[in-house]
Parts: C-alpha cells; sequence; structure tokens
C-alpha cells in the first residue's frame, strides 16, 4: 500500500505491507487484524504459498494441492506433506510419502505425525533441491 492513497477495500480482503511482510485482513468491524495465515517460500524459485480455506498448506503431485509438484516427479508423493495450525500451534505433518518429508538430512519425519514448526524454519520433500521456509505463522 502506498501512503496518502486511498483503498477501497472491502470485509475479509487481506493486504500486506512491503517493507515488514506482515499480512493484515479487515475485519467487519473496520479494523485490520494481523493474519496467522501460514504461508511458506520455495527457496529453489521464491514463490509464495499461502494457505487454503482451511488453513492448510498441502504439498505433493495431487494438481489440488496448494503446493503442487509436477505429475511426472515420482519422487514426490501424490500427497506428501500438510502444514497446518491446531489450536493456534502450526504443525507439519509427513502425509506418508515414500520418499519423505526431512529437516535436515539426517532428520526426516515420522509418517502421520505432526511436529510443532515455527516462522523460520526449513524443511524439503525428498531432496534439498525441494526446500522451503515458512514465511508466516
Amino acid at each position: 500500500l502506498e501512503p496518502q492513497i486511498s483503498y477501497n477495500l472491502q470485509n475479509g480482503d487481506s493486504f500486506t505491507l512491503a517493507e515488514s511482510g506482515q499480512t493484515f485482513r479487515l475485519e467487519r468491524s473496520g479494523n485490520a487484524v494481523r493474519d496467522m495465515t501460514p504461508a511458506v517460500r520455495s527457496n529453489a524459485d521464491g514463490r509464495t504459498y499461502r494457505a487454503d480455506m482451511n488453513g492448510c498448506i498441502s504439498f505433493g503431485r495431487d494438481p489440488r494441492s496448494q503446493v503442487p509438484f509436477p505429475g511426472n516427479d515420482s519422487s514426490v508423493s501424490t500427497n506428501h506433506c500438510v502444514l497446518y495450525r491446531e489450536g493456534g500451534v502450526l504443525y507439519l505433518k509427513d502425509t506418508n510419502s515414500t520418499n519423505g518429508t526431512f529437516f535436515s538430512e539426517r532428520e526426516r519425519l515420522k509418517p502421520d505425525h505432526g511436529y510443532r514448526v515455527r516462522k523460520g524454519m526449513s524443511f524439503f520433500l525428498c531432496t534439498p533441491a525441494n526446500t522451503f521456509t515458512i514465511i508466516e505463522e
């Protein structure tokens, strides 16, 4: 948003401050509140991916994933992993993928177990080439 310029925002609209990268959502009351929607950034291409309406970010070859991988990339599972919020806490869960989700080369996530994560943490799918960093909790 540019200073001194009027914007016509509606209830539920979101906006991001360029300097801080923080995202806010306009509530019905007219107040702007910090949007706590999870988001990740791909270390490979710099793209940002935000959670769906349920507050989840799914990764995999399924074209409905928030972070879709090409259908011919057999190293990534159809439904590989998911980043989700539960009780105000952010978790990452490998959804029983074939080649794993990792915090580091030596730390593979156990399938179907939610690991508590926070802004600034990185993880990868199969190989470090598929690394993502959590940029919003």
